[in-house]
């Protein structure tokens, strides 16, 4: 998975070096050297257009080739009762259905794109314009990518609610195959959101060095619109689809604990001292997972993800040592 990841963030950077360079020699036709040139330095040194375009297009695409069939994985891993089957088999085709995703892109782009209008561009003419408008469809591309991450939610919400609300959610019996396919969407859900905190991170910091020109005030202080529509959603998808994964296995667990000591009566020629310390120690593990399941999902250490953690910390390294996206936030504090 982290190889097919990988790959397709070579080819869209790949990509994105071939847009600049075709920008370039279209613009070297039309309006001089100079503006090719500066249309190149623009794109890959102020707007951050290779890395940006690398993690952001990338990511998208390996999440609307990816993310269906993987959570379709759920259906094999769970013993779902059928009204809940179809439920989620709507939602789960939701999270890369196209009409929804340009739908709610389309409108996004709108917004943020007509801040960075706003902005100024630099350049003139067809440089202009072309920079513009590669900018401004990263604007589509993340939406897209935060589609996928909400709707994620929406789908493990219905699960652990049907869950809370009695519904009886049971997972094969322990096997290497179950193993496997558990760490493939648990590892999905780590590289693709620690994927999409870089690009937000890039994508953010390329608005802030990027050469616009006569930026009104007002319109500065929202380039931080990215960070605001898409870094909650991208922390929350980090952890919460794992967290319910998690609960309901310890939640099946807990039943089998429970089966388990309804079948451990003493039989005719067994040891009474050895049943009733095998079943003080089975009560003793069920106690445990006990206080453990009903610990808060985030607040508590146990149950808060260490990537979330991990995030965290790089954000406050990142507060602290780039003096560029420190200065920009200072004006909020």
């Amino acid at each position: 998975m982290i190889a097919s990841l990988f790959f397709h963030l070579l080819g869209c950077s790949l990509l994105s070096i071939g847009l600049c360079f075709l920008g370039a020699v279209v613009a070297y036709f039309l309006q001089g050297e100079e503006i090719a040139l500066a249309l190149i330095e623009a794109w890959i040194f102020e707007f951050n257009g290779i890395i940006v375009g690398s993690l952001g297009y990338g990511l998208m695409i390996f999440v609307m080739r990816k993310g269906r069939a993987i959570l379709a994985r759920l259906d094999a891993m769970l013993g779902l009762p059928d009204e809940l089957k179809v439920t989620l088999s709507r939602q789960q085709m939701r999270t890369t259905s196209w009409p929804w995703v340009a739908a709610i892109s389309t409108l996004v782009t709108a917004v943020g794109g007509s801040v960075l209008w706003f902005c100024g561009f630099p350049l003139e003419g067809f440089a202009k314009h072309y920079l513009a408008i590669c900018s401004i469809s990263i604007y589509f591309v993340a939406t897209a990518i935060l589609v996928f991450f909400l709707f994620t939610l929406v789908m493990f919400h219905t699960l652990e609610s049907a869950s809370d609300d009695g519904a009886v959610i049971r997972f094969p019996a322990e096997s290497m195959d179950f193993r496997l396919r558990l760490e493939k969407i648990d590892s999905f859900f780590v590289v693709t959101a620690m994927v999409g905190i870089l690009a937000i991170y890039a994508g953010f910091r390329g608005t802030l060095t990027a050469n616009f020109v006569e930026t009104p005030k007002v319109v500065e202080s929202l380039l931080v619109l990215p960070v605001i529509l898409y870094l909650p959603g991208t922390l929350t998808y980090s952890f919460y689809p794992r967290y319910v994964l998690r609960k309901l296995a310890e939640r099946d667990t807990i039943r089998r604990i429970e089966e388990t000591v309804s079948g451990l009566e003493p039989g005719p020629e067994s040891n009474p001292q050895s049943s009733l310390e095998l079943r003080k120690l089975v009560l003793e593990v069920r106690e445990k997972m006990m206080q453990e399941h009903r610990s808060p999902p985030v607040l508590g250490l146990k149950d808060a993800p260490s990537l979330t953690m991990s995030l965290l910390i790089v954000v406050q390294f990142i507060w602290k040592s780039d003096a560029l996206v420190a200065a920009f936030f200072e004006r909020f504090f």
